[in-house]
């Protein structure tokens, strides 16, 4: 791999070098002892992939139609989500957004809209869908703190992406959807629980389904253990880094470990992972 900054790096070295980083805030000083560079290298190596990956791979994190979903695969999913006990025979994921907390603004401005009340800190937000199969399939944002899970979801364009592709949606009455929590206004898209005058069979639909739910954060929680570097809010600061990228590439990188290795929503919900091929293919060759 070649720099920006003309340094030679071998592709294996670099992709090390991206899940040590990763993995915890660790100094560069401690890293070049590993690596046996500079940590001027080191640290424009680490940018440099970064941002390869980032660009050549996680454009698809932004939209449900992908090379490796198609009609049987999203079939496949809905029958496993029913098996779990749905009532909803077309689920074939669910959605939710997360807040990942970031060091206090410098600018008056970006404190405001980064601010959350709820949680009383700076965050940013990204909304995330889960797949039966254990593969955060979708991953939009940053977004500031201060936006509504709603407003998240509108801006990210997913439900019209769904609408039009002939795979999610054949036609108006079968088509696929993903279950959300009370944040989210029910469409064809995107449905989520009763919540006003639900009967006693209403009610029980709305419990079945917050337990199935609750793979999504299987799936937030698994990023946040392998590539902990996103949990160290005093090491992440708007302006001057790229923390959507840390937080986007995690995701594809946690989704490359399940691919390989499976995970706690694949088992519970006995679907397999596609391989790290399928899931990677169609991706553009490129000699760097």
């Amino acid at each position: 791999m070649y720099t920006d900054s003309h340094h030679i790096i071998p592709g294996m070295e670099a992709l090390c070098l991206l899940l040590k980083r990763l993995a915890f805030p660790n100094r560069l000083c401690d890293l070049e002892k590993i690596f046996g560079r500079n940590r001027t290298v080191l640290s424009r190596c680490f940018n440099h992939t970064l941002k390869y990956v980032h660009d050549k791979f996680c454009g698809r994190l932004e939209t449900p139609v992908q090379p490796w979903i198609d009609a049987d695969t999203l079939e496949l999913w809905a029958q496993a989500v029913s098996r779990k006990g749905s009532p909803y025979d077309r689920c074939v994921g669910f959605i939710d957004g997360t807040n990942i907390e970031i060091c206090r603004p410098s600018d008056y401005a970006t404190q405001k809209i980064c601010y959350t009340g709820y949680k009383k800190e700076h965050d940013l937000k990204y909304t995330g869908v889960m797949a039966p199969c254990g593969i955060m399939f979708i991953m939009c944002g940053p977004e500031p703190g201060s936006f509504h899970d709603a407003k998240l979801l509108y801006r990210s364009q997913i439900l019209t992406q769904m609408r039009e592709s002939p795979i999610w949606t054949p036609t108006l009455e079968s088509g696929f959807y993903l279950y959300g929590d009370q944040a989210y206004k029910s469409t064809p898209q995107v449905i989520g629980p009763i919540r006003f005058n639900a009967s006693p069979l209403e009610l029980a639909c709305n419990a079945a389904m917050k337990t199935l739910r609750v793979s999504v954060e299987w799936g937030f929680g698994k990023i946040g253990t392998l590539f902990a570097f996103n949990n160290y809010p005093e090491d992440l600061k708007l302006g001057v880094q790229p923390l959507g990228m840390y937080f986007k590439v995690s995701t594809l990188l946690t989704n490359c470990h399940t691919c390989l290795n499976g995970s706690q929503t694949s088992n519970h919900f006995s679907v397999e992972p596609p391989t790290l091929l399928q899931y990677l293919e169609n991706y553009p060759t490129d000699d760097n």
